[in-house]
């Protein structure tokens, strides 16, 4: 028997059930099923990200909610999933008869010591960051973004103080990884690494001051910039390094840091101390992070132009 949208729909109001819902402070993923009329059962996934729209625009909170059309069977549901980190989130609930599997699959050790590293911080910063991306294309800029790793664009950037071992960027020559990097389209010159334009760090939680100082001086006390894929970027006086703050009320101290961090940068003898100009800025409910970034990044180009 086939049954039309509007059948199914109703079908599936009455017969839903949640097999698994994950989630963190920036969303949820609610992998559901429901009963055809023949008996058989569909599976969809629902993301939901309306928690983040106090911190974006407008226009941006249109599809904070989205459904997948449903799948014949569990095995595809679960690649649906696998297109997200959901194994390194909060387990909020998941029916009985798959909590055997839920759990081996989240309860791993690698997973338990990622989760917990992990928390909620990075979903907003992915959200707005891929929002602004194609902002950014349009003005002939790459934008690269931490936290979420399903494209050459996205994945680790990491500040070294090494260049490359054999070829090769190792976690012994990292001393931190940056959020965002927003990265000149296209060489100037043959043979030239592409300026970047701008170094960026998401506190989505806090303006501790000793997370802004740790943010600011881990980028400064690197020699070389490596973006995902493992290129490296040139970094100089045309570069702003960016720490954007939940606002917690402490922009005197914010300032004050990052005055005492532009006038000490001189003293270290790494090659990311050329870094122009370095900024500490705040998003709030009033000022969201998607405008508090754009504004910032937009700021950065017109140094340089």
């Amino acid at each position: 028997m086939i049954e039309n949208d509007q059948t199914m729909h109703a079908r599936k109001l009455d017969s839903a059930q949640v097999i698994l819902e994950t989630g963190a402070e920036g969303g949820f993923l609610i992998l559901q099923r429901f009963r055809t009329a023949d008996g058989t059962w569909k599976f969809t996934l629902t993301i939901d990200e309306s928690t983040l729209a106090d911190f974006l625009d407008e226009a941006d909170q249109l599809d904070l909610v989205k459904e997948s059309p449903p799948v014949d069977n569990f095995e595809a549901a679960i690649q649906l999933m696998n297109h997200y980190p959901w194994r390194e989130l909060e387990l909020i609930s998941v029916l009985p008869e798959y909590a055997e599997f839920i759990q081996s699959e989240m309860h791993n050790p690698q997973m338990l010591k990622r989760r917990k590293s992990m928390n909620a911080q990075g979903l907003l910063t992915s959200a707005v960051a891929e929002t602004i991306r194609v902002k950014m294309k349009k003005k002939n800029y790459d934008l690269y973004y931490d936290h979420k790793k399903d494209g050459k664009l996205t994945g680790t950037i990491a500040v070294s103080f090494e260049g490359k071992t054999k070829g090769k960027l190792g976690k012994e020559e990292e001393i931190s990884q940056t959020d965002i990097a927003v990265v000149e389209e296209n060489f100037r010159q043959e043979g030239s690494l592409r300026k970047a334009i701008a170094l960026i760090e998401i506190e989505e939680t806090t303006d501790n001051p000793k997370k802004l100082i740790g943010d600011i001086f881990a980028a400064l006390m690197g020699k070389s910039i490596f973006l995902p894929g493992g290129e490296e970027v040139a970094v100089g006086e045309w570069t702003t390094l960016i720490i954007i703050a939940k606002e917690v009320g402490h922009k005197h101290r914010n300032d004050y840091i990052q005055n005492m961090a532009n006038g000490a940068k001189s003293a270290f003898g790494s090659a990311n101390l050329k870094i122009g100009d370095i900024v500490i800025d705040s998003f709030s409910p009033d000022k969201s992070l998607e405008k508090v970034l754009t504004n910032n990044i937009n700021e950065a180009i017109k140094r340089i132009a």
